[in-house]
């Protein structure tokens, strides 16, 4: 859940990937974890033999459920970076069927990831650009 960012036409999607991979993308993502996660964290796992760096902080912690809410930012973003990250740190994101387990405290819970901030300088119009959501996540009213 959070941001899809949609170029439409062929110029925006060049000018974009460019941006992408010179990483001049500020991407934020919030996440409900398993267990008490520290104050902050810095995960730099290669994945598919390429670096990738994850920095983690923790908004709150739910010690009835023992879940915490973090704030993430990806330099990177490769394939489920922030999944394996966390799940390397021994923190599965809760909801996570692919890289976690399956939800005991509600079977049913979507994946709790959300990308909730992007940044840019717009390639075409030299305009900063800031996209924010509000995350729908576990935590958020707990």
């Amino acid at each position: 859940q959070g941001i899809i960012l949609v170029a439409h036409s062929k110029r925006a999607v060049r000018e974009l990937t460019a941006l992408f991979e010179r990483r001049e993308i500020t991407k934020k993502y919030q996440a409900v974890v398993r267990g008490q996660f520290p104050p902050s964290m810095t995960f730099d796992l290669a994945i598919d033999q390429r670096s990738a760096a994850t920095k983690a902080s923790l908004l709150k912690y739910n010690s009835e459920l023992n879940l915490s809410l973090l704030d993430i930012e990806i330099g990177s973003g490769r394939k489920h970076q922030i999944r394996r990250h966390l799940l390397s740190g021994g923190f599965p994101i809760v909801g996570d069927r692919l890289y976690g387990e399956s939800d005991q405290i509600n079977p049913e819970s979507d994946l709790q990831l959300c990308a909730y901030s992007l940044s840019f300088r717009c390639p075409i119009t030299e305009q900063l650009t800031h996209f924010v959501v509000e995350p729908e996540l576990l935590l958020e009213n707990n």
